[in-house]
């Protein structure tokens, strides 16, 4: 025994450069039969759309649950980061702060403009969203999260040629129950959360949860207003004041049907993030007008001259992002001879308006209000196979629909800018018919086919910028529709019981579109192509020592055809167009270890190494004409991504129990940008969190004390280069704290 640990505890040190997630073994006030278990639990994914072991899907997945989210202290969706490798979730940080910037295996999406959809795709509970904006704050009473990379698209359909995450929230209990928490801690932080099941008869069954989140944020507002004038902007910036009700019902009236109903509805009334000047020399805001941007240096100047503080800004602007978004989800299943009937119903429903002052100065000199409103229906059926026949199907349809209109009104020193309005509105119609069969050769050799056929329409009404107070012009109308076919193939081969290896080739598409924030007819109704990608994978899914030690392998290699890249054009007040003329390689490699070396300790790690490089990018990046761009680093590819942690039970001999968790990540050096301007490079950095929990001996209660960023790492969000007027520039949080208590309660305890 002592040689195998010794043995054991080798093999996970020597893995402590990687970072995975597993789940450990669910915590259980007994002592004995915590311990008795002794491996690693299993892990139920559903990335093949049945549910089975994380083990047994070829395909690379991370899984984090419940219990895992908890001891994360997640926030948003952002505080998943670095939770697989070669997979980064972070906040754009401009208006529409609760938009998710989700990049995997050097492809992503880091806007929020509605008429460009992202690369990787959000669902909930088998929803998808085609939008980003609102993404961030879908980690409300969650049960698990999946994190899918690589392209989906035979499954999964469009737009996920990046990867999938995968959220699926809590259902109600088999008894009545009641679960509360409270947390506090720095920058006025202060979240409140209570759930309750509710076992209405037999075969219904009911959840409610309620979350409110509210801080202050990290920023500082120096601005003073002039002398007997009111203060337009608020004194402190970053933060959130978020509401989200969900409610859940549950019917099984036999054991061949089910459903399951998931409301719910979320009020964002967040003070906008506060965002530093990061403006350049040649931009006119440094150039003309005194105000260079942060960390700013004239040519042998040994201090900076711009802002030196990145969590000091000066508003004048009233700042907020106020979002209210409805969403709805049916998921049925009726169980036949062999076979399962599916259908998955979405809506969506979101409203937006953000008040945002982007020059980040006491100047008038650019701020906006941006109206949003967004409606989303979609419908999947399909039929699978049930069972354990050597031949496993999926067949299905999928259709969807939505509408969205925006209005942004500008205000500005620049007379070109000051009180204009433009207006778009599109309407976007898809459906798509797919299908997959696995099909063992022997007990060991299972090989897989999947092929998706999608058609897409889109339309574009576009107002082109104008003085509001002015007649408004002719709408530039413009209609398209793309077809494409992706497919899959791929192989496993189970080596023993506890080993698979597989390999697979897949294709997938992001949808092309329209120009939504350009004043030409002719731009508006230059339609820009789909982003395409062929992809090839192998991997290894292991377990070893009596399933004490998980260790997954994969290696990839994607080709991006025809990626939508966007950037402002100088000079052109502020349009943003659409550039369609890049291409990039991505190879990768991907290590996942998790492992119990002894009783109650908990270890993982996982490392992501990315060679990301355009292969092609002949375009008009910068407005000022074609030229060749590919020496350009692709945005928010970090050559290395990794992740340690470590959690420890410890039995205080019937009075409880004490977990200290630790965790370690690191991202290498990138640029959050397409152009890869100076404010946008990020070097490498690495982030430490900790935290310590004490649970009652009858489980019924915890309090935590938790920390992240402990070294107060200072790192970017992204640079936003705007037509060469200013550059906005967003900073991740510094160090945050705090204390969480946790009430659970159940019927006969």
């Amino acid at each position: 025994m002592k040689l195998r640990n010794a043995m054991l505890s080798s093999a996970v040190f020597c893995g402590l450069v990687l970072t995975g997630t597993a789940q450990a073994q669910t915590d259980n006030t007994d002592n004995t039969a915590q311990t008795s278990a002794g491996e690693l639990e299993t892990i139920t994914v559903t990335a093949r759309k049945r549910a089975e072991s994380i083990q047994e899907a070829p395909v690379a997945v991370t899984a984090v649950d419940a219990a895992q989210i908890e001891k994360l202290f997640v926030h948003d969706l952002a505080d998943l980061n670095h939770q697989a490798p070669n997979f980064t979730i972070e906040g754009v940080g401009a208006i529409h702060r609760n938009a998710a910037v989700i990049y995997s295996r050097g492809i992503g999406y880091g806007g929020v403009d509605l008429g460009q959809d992202p690369a990787v795709g959000v669902a909930v509970n088998g929803v998808f969203s085609t939008s980003n904006v609102g993404a961030l704050s879908n980690m409300a009473d969650v049960e698990q999260v999946e994190i899918l990379r690589g392209p989906q698209g035979t499954l999964y359909g469009k737009n996920t040629i990046g990867g999938v995450v995968n959220i699926t929230t809590r259902k109600p209990g088999d008894v009545y129950a009641i679960q509360g928490s409270a947390r506090y801690g720095n920058f006025g932080r202060q979240n409140y959360f209570l759930a309750a099941d509710l076992p209405l008869t037999d075969t219904l069954g009911a959840r409610v949860s309620f979350l409110s989140q509210y801080s202050d944020g990290p920023y500082k507002n120096a601005y003073q207003a002039p002398a007997g004038t009111a203060p337009t902007a608020p004194k402190h910036l970053g933060g959130d004041d978020v509401k989200t009700v969900r409610g859940t019902l549950v019917w099984r009236p036999t054991t061949k049907f089910e459903a399951d109903l998931v409301g719910t509805y979320m009020k964002d009334n967040s003070p906008s993030v506060g965002g530093q000047n990061g403006s350049i020399a040649t931009d006119a805001l440094s150039a003309f007008f005194g105000h260079p941007g942060f960390d700013y240096r004239t040519a042998g100047a040994p201090y900076p001259i711009g802002p030196n503080d990145p969590y000091t800004v000066y508003r004048n602007f009233p700042s907020g992002d106020h979002q209210e978004t409805t969403a709805l989800s049916l998921n049925m299943r009726y169980h036949g001879e062999g076979y399962d009937v599916v259908s998955v119903t979405g809506y969506n429903r979101t409203t937006n308006m953000s008040l945002s002052d982007y020059d980040n100065t006491e100047l008038n000199f650019f701020q906006s209000q941006f109206n949003l409103h967004s409606k989303q229906f979609t419908q999947e059926l399909r039929v699978e196979s049930s069972g354990n026949s050597p031949l496993q199907w999926v067949v299905g349809a999928f259709y969807s629909t939505r509408k969205w209109d925006g209005t942004q009104l500008f205000y500005s020193l620049f007379p070109t800018l000051n009180n204009f309005i433009d207006y778009a509105k599109q309407n976007d119609d898809s459906f798509a018919a797919f299908g997959q069969v696995d099909y063992n050769i022997t007990s060991a050799l299972q090989l897989s086919a999947g092929l998706r056929y999608t058609t897409e329409t889109k339309d574009i009404y576009r107002i082109k910028s104008h003085l509001a107070t002015l007649p408004t012009p002719a709408p530039f109308v413009h209609k398209k529709t793309w077809e494409n076919v992706s497919y899959r193939l791929g192989a496993n081969y189970q080596i023993d019981a506890n080993k698979m290896a597989y390999a697979s080739y897949s294709t997938g598409f992001v949808a092309g579109g329209f120009n939504t924030r350009v004043d030409t007819d002719f731009l508006t109704g230059l339609p820009y192509a789909p982003e395409k990608v062929k992809a090839w994978e192998i991997g290894l899914k292991s377990d070893w020592y009596d399933h004490r030690l998980r260790v997954n392998l994969a290696a990839f290699t994607n080709k991006y055809d025809g990626l939508q890249v966007a950037a402002f054009i100088p000079g052109g007040g502020f349009q943003y167009a659409i550039v369609n003329n890049a291409f990039e390689r991505a190879n990768g490699v991907e290590l996942e270890v998790t492992a119990l070396p002894v009783e109650n300790l908990l270890l993982s790690a996982s490392i992501g190494y990315l060679d990301a490089h355009y292969t092609s990018f002949f375009a008009n990046v910068k407005g000022t004409g074609a030229a060749d761009y590919s020496n350009l680093h692709p945005t928010r590819t970090p050559k290395w991504t990794a992740r340690l942690s470590a959690g420890y039970d410890i039995w205080l001999n019937g009075h409880g129990k004490l977990t200290p968790n630790v965790s370690y990540s690191y991202e290498g050096s990138h640029y959050t940008d397409l152009t890869n301007v100076a404010p946008g490079y990020q070097k490498g950095y690495s982030l430490v969190d900790a935290s310590l929990t004490y649970e009652a001996p009858n489980g019924m209660w915890k309090v935590s004390a938790y920390g992240k960023n402990l070294t107060n790492t200072l790192h970017r969000l992204s640079a936003v280069p705007s037509s060469g007027y200013f550059t906005q520039l967003y900073f991740a949080n510094p160090r945050t704290y705090g204390l969480e208590l946790t009430v659970k309660m159940e019927a006969g305890q």
